[in-house]
């Protein structure tokens, strides 16, 4: 309201302001309510008392009420009212106190600011003003200074609260109390599942104000709200720690994999070669060579034979001689090469290998390690490489002509942090091959990623893909001469199906809100398994992929001129039916609307009532969407719908299901009921 009144009829210049603002008043005032402190404070001036202070909770909101005579009333949390009364943040209670704390008092009407010296028991404390003068004075007495110089509220005992808590039982009730292991009573509950904070006070069950309370929890309420939720500077500290560490270990190992891509493709690797030609060999000379690893004791010796043949060949050049070894220079690329493609190695082997090779040879050429107590994470980190340069500054370490890559020595948990680097690599290295080491800088490993890399011999499947079951249905034992086209389809859509981002305008237009569209994951026959899906729900449960290749099939084989069909449907310079049919069972066939048009009229030979919408800009230059209507409709014809929607990752289009509201299927009459558009094409 207060900004409101910045609008007023001085400052607006058009009449249209001042009807928005009149409205919004008027609004605002039509729905305004009572605080929920106004009936607290009602009673509160009905018993002589007044608000003193209100006490605000960790949301900044009033959840008790200080009063003059030092009770403590409980309210629902709530927004602070606009009374200009002060605020305070803690309880404070006798067992509380400590040595040093800051407190006032009053003496002879004025307001004494002093501290704490001591506790001299029966709620006594010895106090020191600032002219150093002493007090003994009893607890409740005392307003002790916490935060922002506001008192803390003192915690009133259990008789007090019994005594004035009966003024607000039309607002609430005493529900229990809580009494701590030391049988104490430290918390009043209240009914609204507000609770009083109390000075300890003995737990005595023959009392009949005390028997009569159920008790309700063993723990101080307060305290526990304020360990819950108050963050210990010590926490905040280890926090910080943490996340700066984390951000300098990002940078750190994508700039270290960077440098170890820059070792791998720049620089050497002798090997020991055993020569099993009768070729004599010089220091210096360039040889490409064929070789045999040979195992002896913890070395590998290349047993070599010159040829000229490049492509299972190694170039090197001769550096060293040794009777009949010689020692081979190569290129480390090279080298890794010989031990990722090895086809006999264990991957676990491999990776050792590579290991000891780059830690025995290259490490000390790359990394210089400072230790933990003379390291500094620095605000600016520049993103550089230090290997073949001669830079100076962070994060290179310049020494003699070389300049190396400053690493810290352990990592958040004291382990070594250069180890930890080199694992990773060769680890995201054993993943992408060598060939794509590039990749290893950008981290996008996932299920879809390897789904996509063409694997010989390799099927991958995510965990989701496990947990549902679904690879059980794949291995399922079946009869090879029963033809099974029950399939589990509530299995894939909860797999595989995905929504598209963003429909097009068209479809959401037509159809109107509720419309989704879906597709399929990267997998086989996806857009035969969406068709089966679509048609699964609306003719038979029995539909699957392999039965709509089976109609196509079927057709194609009984159709006279067919090839030139396909070949102007889906424009592919087709030549026999066999490479038809050959395309139509691979895996990866695309369905097109000459495909959706033979399936909906094989289906409704064999007597189903369904028919099919397609929408498509598939092979339109214009990219604007056309219509197509296959089968034959009537009043109770089950009409699903499909587009082909632009993949923009896979520049292609994807065959999409369009469903509203969960519903695969339509009559002509309920399509007309949600556009009218559809009457011009379904009459």
């Amino acid at each position: 309201m207060k900004e409101l009144n910045n609008f007023n009829s001085r400052t607006l210049q058009n009449n249209h302001l001042e009807k928005i603002v009149s409205k919004i008043q008027s609004y605002i005032l039509s729905n305004y309510k009572s605080h929920p402190l106004d009936s607290y404070k009602k009673i509160i001036e009905e018993t002589k008392d007044k608000i003193q202070s209100y006490y605000l909770n960790h949301y900044s909101q009033v959840s008790y009420i200080y009063t003059e005579k030092q009770n403590i009333i409980p309210v629902p949390p709530c927004e602070i009212p606009n009374d200009n009364i002060p605020f305070i943040y803690d309880f404070v209670s006798y067992s509380d106190v400590n040595p040093g704390d800051k407190v006032q008092f009053r003496m002879k009407q004025e307001m004494v600011d002093g501290k704490v010296l001591s506790l001299l028991g029966n709620n006594k404390l010895e106090i020191e003003d600032k002219n150093k003068k002493r007090y003994s004075l009893l607890f409740t007495r005392l307003c002790f200074i916490k935060q922002k110089n506001e008192c803390s509220a003192k915690r009133p005992d259990f008789s007090k609260v019994m005594s004035y808590i009966k003024d607000f039982q039309s607002l609430i009730q005493i529900k229990g109390i809580c009494v701590n292991d030391d049988n104490y009573i430290v918390s009043i509950v209240l009914d609204n599942e507000t609770y009083i904070p109390i000075v300890e006070r003995l737990y005595e069950k023959h009392r009949d104000k005390m028997n009569t309370l159920p008790l309700v929890g063993n723990h101080d309420l307060l305290l526990l709200e304020n360990k819950l939720r108050d963050i210990d500077s010590k926490h905040i500290d280890k926090c910080q720690e943490y996340q700066s560490y984390h951000s300098y270990e990002e940078f750190i190992m994508k700039l270290s994999h960077h440098h170890l891509i820059y070792l791998i493709t720049h620089y050497q690797y002798d090997v020991p070669c055993i020569v099993t030609d009768e070729k004599t060999y010089n220091v210096d000379d360039r040889i490409r060579f064929e070789y045999t690893k040979n195992l002896r004791s913890d070395e590998t010796i290349f047993e070599i034979k010159e040829t000229i043949m490049e492509d299972s060949s190694i170039s090197g050049v001769v550096k060293e001689l040794k009777g009949i070894q010689i020692i081979v220079s190569i290129s480390l690329y090279d080298y890794l090469s010989t031990i990722i493609d090895d086809p006999i190695q264990i991957i676990q082997d491999k990776k050792k290998d590579i290991y000891k090779c780059i830690q025995r040879n290259y490490v000390s050429d790359v990394f210089y390690v400072v230790s933990d107590s003379d390291f500094e994470f620095l605000q600016y980190r520049q993103t550089q490489l230090c290997l073949g340069s001669q830079h100076e500054t962070y994060p290179c370490y310049k020494q003699g002509d070389e300049s190396k890559l400053i690493i810290k020595e352990t990592d958040y948990e004291k382990k070594p942090l250069l180890e930890k680097i080199i694992f990773r690599f060769i680890d995201l290295l054993m993943i992408h091959g060598i060939e794509n080491m590039s990749s290893i800088i950008h981290e996008t490993i996932s299920v879809q990623f390897l789904k996509h890399m063409k694997i010989s011999n390799e099927d991958i499947y995510s965990y989701d893909e496990l947990r549902s079951q679904y690879l059980d249905t794949l291995f399922q034992r079946r009869n090879p001469f029963i033809q099974h086209y029950q399939s589990s389809h509530s299995q894939i859509r909860k797999i595989n199906v995905r929504l598209l981002n963003e429909n097009p305008y068209i479809i959401r237009k037509l159809y109107g809100q509720g419309v989704t569209i879906t597709f399929m994951n990267e997998i086989k026959n996806k857009d035969f398994q969406l068709l089966a899906l679509a048609l699964s729900e609306v003719v038979s449960e029995s539909i699957n992929e392999h039965m709509l290749k089976e109609l196509l099939i079927q057709h194609i084989e009984n159709t006279q001129r067919i090839i030139e069909l396909f070949k102007n449907g889906k424009q592919k310079m087709y030549t026999t039916i066999e490479e038809i049919i050959d395309d139509i069972n691979s895996d990866t066939y695309i369905i097109d609307e000459i495909d959706i048009r033979i399936i909906i009229k094989e289906l409704n030979t064999k007597g189903n009532d369904v028919a099919c919408i397609l929408f498509s800009q598939k092979y339109n230059p214009k990219r604007t969407y056309k219509h197509y209507v296959f089968g034959e409709i009537n009043d109770t014809t089950k009409i699903i719908s499909c587009c082909h929607s632009f993949n923009t990752d896979k520049n292609r289009y994807d065959l999409s299901s369009i469903l509203k509201k969960n519903k695969y299927s339509f009559t002509r009459k309920e399509l007309i009921e949600i556009n009218s558009f559809f009457q011009r094409f379904l009459s």
